[in-house]
């Protein structure tokens, strides 16, 4: 049975203490470095600057700006992804238009959890059954077990396979090999039709391979048969620039890519004429980006585990696996918390110490199911952010002061 959409319990809390003034640093912040328009700028290809010297701010494109699709095409996909079968819109909003467009009421979703919320509560809003698929603790790190995915998929007719690798927010990510289990389990489902479920594979943080040579994954969109994978990517979190609101996703199912393109003119039509040009700019850059993100997020895995394991001597959070890709991770704590458990905790070092730390029961607010409450104990940390160092030294003051270390 459909029912209301339920507020988005991360985004209540950064709406809460995202720009309180009293915060001074977002230890918890999803996306890597943030550019400057400047920055964007110094860096554009001469085509790309001529676009922007000329832009006229008039309607663009439903579809997305030619070059732009024609770019994301070249960079992320395989030559089975054309640049027609690209659409461009803000992630969130494709998130959005995408469930709507695909599922309907009583089909059965599996999407995994911990994850951002509308991923799966958009199909629970329309709705459809939505299975969890649940990581396995392991020695305090979330780990999740295609074996569970694959009897979730065996128990019912799944119509479609959510899936976020890199993950957020616990940082795991599947080998090449369980990532291709993924895509058979997917094509193994008994959905009518006997093409096997949808694969939808947030893919927002690919790029952010710590070892690409062995851990970069093909897209969903290229692994799954014809017309069953949709892969969502966007700007915000590898390259720096979430002010831009530029996303896409690809498939080769003509069918759902109309039925999606249909319902973005009932929201906005078309993307800005000037983010569009500033995306375009950076997917040209795209490799001179992302090794100064991938810098900044190699020096702060090492700031981390220092204060972790050395200055903190392993007394606050559990870092026994660091992640393999993306910007964040969640992290167990140490130690036991007082009366309102990890979003008090959360709010006191952000309001008395100016440092936002997510606290991991915001994942676990609107979760019918309470067989798995994986967030609560845990917090959110994104080392994306180049004051990383400056915010852990802020960290470590707090805790000295709440006397969680001496």
């Amino acid at each position: 049975m459909s029912r209301p959409l339920r507020p988005f319990a991360l985004e209540r809390f950064f709406a809460a203490y995202e720009f309180n003034p009293s915060v001074k640093y977002m230890a918890c912040a999803s996306d890597s470095e943030p550019l400057t328009l400047n920055d964007l700028l110094f860096i554009a290809d001469p085509d790309s600057r001529h676009l922007w010297e000329n832009l006229t701010l008039s309607y663009t494109e439903s579809n997305g700006l030619p070059q732009l699709r024609e770019e994301i095409a070249r960079r992320h996909y395989s030559t089975t992804i054309s640049p027609s079968q690209i659409l461009v819109a803000a992630p969130q909003e494709l998130v959005f238009l995408t469930m709507h467009a695909l599922v309907q009421p009583g089909d059965v979703v599996v999407c995994m959890h911990p994850a951002y919320q509308s991923l799966y509560e958009i199909a629970q809003s329309i709705g459809a059954t939505v299975k969890m698929w649940y990581p396995r603790q392991i020695k305090n790190t979330l780990i999740f077990d295609v074996d569970d995915l694959r009897s979730l998929v065996a128990a019912q007719p799944v119509k479609l396979v959510v899936v976020n690798c890199p993950h957020n927010p616990t940082g795991w990510h599947p080998s090449p090999i369980e990532f291709d289990s993924i895509r058979d389990i997917c094509a193994k489902s008994t959905y009518p039709g006997g093409l096997g479920a949808y694969l939808f594979s947030d893919e927002m943080y690919r790029g952010l391979e710590l070892d690409p040579g062995s851990n970069k994954l093909p897209t969903g969109a290229d692994i799954m048969p014809p017309g069953r994978g949709i892969s969502l990517s966007g700007l915000s979190k590898v390259v720096g620039l979430p002010g831009l609101r530029i996303g896409w996703i690809a498939t080769t199912d003509a069918e759902l890519y109309k039925a999606i393109a249909t319902l973005k003119d009932y929201t906005t039509i078309c993307c800005p004429a000037p983010c569009e040009v500033l995306a375009l700019m950076a997917l040209r850059a795209w490799d001179t980006i992302v090794e100064q993100q991938m810098e900044i997020i190699r020096t702060n895995l090492a700031v981390i585990d220092d204060y972790v394991n050395n200055k903190w001597q392993g007394k606050v959070f559990v870092w026994e696996s660091p992640p393999k890709a993306g910007t964040v991770a969640l992290p167990a704590l140490k130690f036991d918390l007082k009366k309102g458990g990890v979003k008090a905790f959360c709010a006191e070092v952000a309001l008395d110490h100016g440092v936002l730390l997510l606290p991991g029961s915001v994942y676990d607010d609107n979760e019918d199911s309470k067989g798995s409450r994986n967030g609560e104990g845990r917090v959110r940390i994104g080392y994306g952010r180049k004051n990383l160092p400056e915010a852990f030294a802020a960290l470590d003051v707090a805790f000295r002061e709440m006397k969680i270390i001496s």
